[in-house]
């Protein structure tokens, strides 16, 4: 079996208390405000795990553009991957 890391970034160096872990298919449309949510809505410090099943839109590159462009406002998210 193979994995690989697609991406990740650290936007806090706290430590982890737990992780988000979410599936995604084709979610183009949707997956950035998911992302936004679970930030604005999670407390505790966390992390996002996204794991990306053979999307065959434009997710990925929206989730990149996302990282790629996203400021930190929330102290207790602490990265993605």
């Amino acid at each position: 079996m193979q994995y690989s890391l697609q991406f990740s970034k650290i936007f806090n160096t706290g430590t982890v208390e737990y992780s988000i872990v979410t599936p995604v298919y084709n979610q183009e449309k949707i997956i950035v405000d998911n992302i936004k949510s679970y930030i604005t809505h999670t407390l505790d410090n966390f992390e996002i795990i996204l794991i990306l099943d053979c999307c065959s839109d434009n997710t990925k590159d929206n989730i990149k553009k996302f990282i790629d462009t996203y400021k930190n406002e929330h102290n207790n998210f602490i990265k993605i991957k």
